[in-house]
């Protein structure tokens, strides 16, 4: 276990740009969404949010990926050079990927997800047969107490412990 921490703690490169993007891609962008948040221009908040839509569609991205990108020469150093693009607000990158290629993709995807069936139809005829279950199994349970002699015990109210004498 020391051993693991050791090396996670050497500035390897796999770790000096998994920090990197850490800071890059998260810090950053938390400090500057917060700001934008507090500010009263729009335009701004509008600019984070485009970059965190970006941002969550790259790691999904990335996390299936995974296997084939993890052969690539410099791949990390390479993400974080891309999450700089993404993050800083004068490149606009974050705005350019999303208006040319998440937003689209998105709007496919949300058209294709209203096709599927709706589910509401299905959870109400389920809802009354579940209720009637669940209302069957507390009064048989009732039953079973009644028949067993035990009762439920009144509330008693709240008493403290009794401090230990030292």
């Amino acid at each position: 276990m020391v051993l693991g921490l050791v090396f996670k703690l050497i500035p390897t490169y796999g770790n000096l740009c998994r920090m990197l993007a850490f800071f890059v891609g998260m810090v950053f962008p938390t400090f500057e969404s917060f700001k934008a948040i507090e500010s009263k221009n729009p335009g701004d908040d509008t600019q984070w949010l485009m970059y965190w839509v970006c941002y969550s569609v790259l790691l999904s991205l990335e996390q299936v990926a995974w296997p084939v990108l993890m052969w690539i020469p410099f791949y990390r150093f390479v993400r974080v050079g891309a999450l700089a693009w993404l993050a800083l607000p004068q490149t606009r990158g974050a705005s350019l990927l999303y208006e040319s290629f998440v937003r689209p993709f998105l709007l496919v995807a949300v058209e294709k997800a209203r096709e599927l069936p709706a589910v509401e139809p299905y959870v109400r005829d389920f809802m009354p047969t579940a209720k009637r279950k669940i209302e069957a199994t507390f009064e048989k349970a009732k039953q079973q107490a009644a028949a067993s002699g035990t009762e439920e015990e009144e509330e008693r109210p709240y008493q403290p412990l009794k401090a230990h004498a030292t």
